[in-house]
Formats: structure tokens, C-alpha cells, sequence
């Protein structure tokens, strides 16, 4: 991400729970570390259309609750849930994720979804 150390990221302390970048023309990858936060719930990094890559691949245990990737180049794995099965909002309009088809299985293990938004 531009001007930011992807290892910034690990320097902030576990209590982190909510992290909110929207709009903040963020650029190029999107680290992979940004999930090791043990405690993040809330993750917006929307409306940054510059910011892209792959959401990690490996699976998580995160406590993650809100996801908002609105409007970026963040590449979403159709198998999202299976990795964060605690979220209740998923917000995807105008991301990568709308050119993948979603799998028959893609909230089966979602199953605290209250609000899911992947249209544009």
C-alpha cells in the first residue's frame, strides 16, 4: 500500500479491533499480514479502486465480523466464508469478487450473514 509499511501493520497493538481505511487512496497490494490482527472485527478498506492483490489464501480463525471492500481491485476468493465464518456483513459492490460466480456453497459456513451486498 502506498506510504505504508506493510509491517506497520504488526505494530499495532493486539487490542485493534476495528480497522477503517475507506478513502484513503490506498494503492498497490494489499498485505497479507493486515489479517494477522487477532482481534480485528471490522475491516473497511473501500472506495480505494487502486488498491488490489489477492485476499490471503490461508485459512483464518479470525474474529472478523465486517468485511467492506467496496470499489477495489482486492482479488476475493469465492470461498470466503469457509475462512471467516464469524461475518455478519460482507460488502463486495464493484470489487474483483463480481467477476467470480459464486459457489453454491458460498455462505454455508456464514452463518451469522445479516447484510450481504455484491452488486453494483
Amino acid at each position: 500500500m502506498s506510504s505504508t509499511s506493510p509491517d506497520s501493520f504488526m505494530n499495532l497493538s493486539t487490542s485493534l479491533t476495528s480497522l477503517h481505511l475507506s478513502k484513503t487512496h490506498l494503492q498497490g497490494k494489499l498485505p497479507e499480514n493486515v489479517l494477522t490482527l487477532p482481534n480485528l472485527q471490522q475491516l473497511d478498506l473501500s472506495y480505494n479502486t487502486n488498491l488490489n492483490g489477492s485476499f490471503p489464501q490461508y485459512n483464518w480463525s479470525s474474529p472478523l465480523k465486517v468485511l467492506n471492500l467496496t470499489d477495489t481491485g482486492v482479488v476475493i476468493d469465492p470461498y470466503l466464508c469457509r475462512k471467516f465464518k464469524y461475518l455478519q456483513v460482507i460488502s463486495l459492490s464493484g470489487s474483483n469478487f463480481n467477476s467470480v460466480q459464486l459457489s453454491p456453497t458460498f455462505l454455508d459456513n456464514c452463518t451469522q450473514i445479516t447484510s450481504l451486498d455484491h452488486f453494483k
